[in-house]
């Protein structure tokens, strides 16, 4: 099954409230925001980075269209807005909207054949994590895997 996965990173040039007032108490929590919104075939997060300074968001959801395999495709924010339109949450659209159009990276996630062998061919370099197993970049799964392998391999 093929994945959608927009992400930015972006400063905020308004507090978090200012954005919409469904996210003031959000705000009022602390400088660091982390917050997930979840419908049907579809995931929203949201978090405060550098002290409130900057945020991310992530949008992941199912995708058909056709790919070019790369980590910097450029994302599309009407594209992503489409996903939510049916959505009753104003923060996740006001989120969405303060989003400068240009800044979005759309990363897929796709099956892709594994490869043959991770070890060289005179075993001197076997490749760990990422390098050898695709995650999104927003799956957070990068160091996990790696320390798995090299238990595996130590075993």
């Amino acid at each position: 099954m093929k994945r959608h996965s927009e992400k930015l990173r972006l400063p905020l040039t308004a507090s978090v409230s200012e954005l919409t007032p469904s996210l003031e108490r959000m705000e009022s929590i602390g400088w660091l925001l982390s917050y997930v919104w979840v419908g049907t075939g579809v995931h929203f997060s949201f978090t405060t980075l550098r002290g409130g300074k900057d945020a991310n968001w992530t949008l992941i959801h199912k995708d058909d269209s056709p790919i070019k395999e790369s980590w910097s495709n450029p994302g599309s924010l009407s594209d992503a807005l489409e996903v939510v339109k049916d959505w009753a949450c104003p923060a996740v659209k006001a989120i969405m909207q303060a989003t400068p159009e240009g800044i979005l990276v759309d990363w897929k996630l796709v099956a892709c054949e594994p490869l043959p062998t991770i070890t060289s061919k005179f075993g001197h370099i076997t490749l760990l994590g990422d390098a050898a197993h695709p995650f999104l970049p927003t799956s957070m799964q990068s160091a996990s895997q790696a320390i798995e392998d090299a238990a595996t391999i130590a075993a």
